[in-house]
């Protein structure tokens, strides 16, 4: 008899199908909880995918040794991500204030366990370190920042958890907490979404008319979006892109969803609206006497 032949295939599924005491021989590598710390640019022109990627790994392993597992740039977002072994060496890094010769700043992030939230009508004399000390939780929720949006009457709050307390108190007052919905991303130079300024290597498009020159040298008045071709500027929150965008934050803060995972469920939803309302009432027939 001639030997049986096994395709690649079939081969793989015995081995997933062997004994289990054969599987219980391989043991799993352990899983690495690493520490991340971000670096962003501290000039909007200046883009970190082209870094000089050896020079930067060789200056931070001279800071770090043996603490750095993975080293990775978000091009969309602009953004440098350092994996570390231990906290400790995140101390470190933050005093990093140059890479490649260009000035950048760091950011450590609060992590997956942590949920933000938004309070409003604060006092804009308040100073950041203030409210620090002003804002407290009326629950067992620790808060671990706080920190206002801009020059605006808008307060941003970090908590430790899954899920937002109703209120807090700032001072003896008690606010409201809603959920922290992010901006969408939209480049200022081509006026896209879903890239910054510093990374985008397409020609300048005017905001208010959707044509290749500086907003400044404006002279149309007409306005018109370069985006869905509207009338209203690039920028504007009428824009159904802005919106489509805006309710795929939305999604993504409720369900703690990726971009892609909300992105498929407004989609949904918006078509099954649209069947709704394309459908026609029927009208009743009309009896006869």
């Amino acid at each position: 008899r001639f030997p049986t032949c096994l395709s690649r295939k079939a081969k793989r599924r015995n081995m997933r199908t062997s004994s289990s005491s054969t599987i219980q021989t391989v043991s799993e590598a352990p899983k690495s909880n690493a520490f991340t710390i971000l670096f962003l640019p501290a000039l909007p022109t200046v883009s970190m995918k082209r870094l000089n990627r050896q020079s930067v790994s060789r200056s931070l392993e001279t800071l770090v040794p043996n603490e750095i597992t993975d080293i990775r740039v978000n091009a969309r977002k602009n953004i440098l991500a350092v994996d570390v072994l231990h906290a400790s060496a995140l101390g470190v890094l933050r005093s990093v204030t140059d890479l490649d010769g260009n000035q950048v700043r760091s950011h450590v992030p609060l992590g997956c366990d942590v949920v933000t939230g938004v309070i409003y009508d604060i006092d804009v004399a308040i100073s950041n370190n203030d409210l620090q000390l002003l804002v407290k939780s009326t629950t067992d929720t620790p808060i671990v920042d706080v920190t206002r949006l801009g020059k605006s009457r808008c307060v941003k709050i970090a908590f430790k958890s899954t899920s937002l307390p109703s209120h807090v108190k700032v001072g003896y007052f008690r606010h409201a907490v809603r959920p922290f919905i992010p901006k969408p991303l939209q480049c200022r130079k081509c006026m896209k979404l879903g890239h910054v300024s510093s990374v985008c290597e397409n020609s300048v498009v005017c905001h208010r008319c959707a044509e290749h020159h500086e907003a400044d040298k404006c002279v149309a008045t007409v306005k018109k979006c370069s985006n869905c071709n509207g009338s209203h500027e690039a920028t504007s929150k009428d824009c159904p892109r802005i919106q489509k965008e805006i309710a795929i934050l939305k999604e993504m803060v409720r369900d703690h969803s990726s971009h892609r995972e909300a992105a498929a469920k407004v989609i949904i939803r918006r078509r099954s609206r649209e069947r709704r309302s394309s459908r026609t009432p029927t009208t009743s027939s009309t009896r006869l006497p």
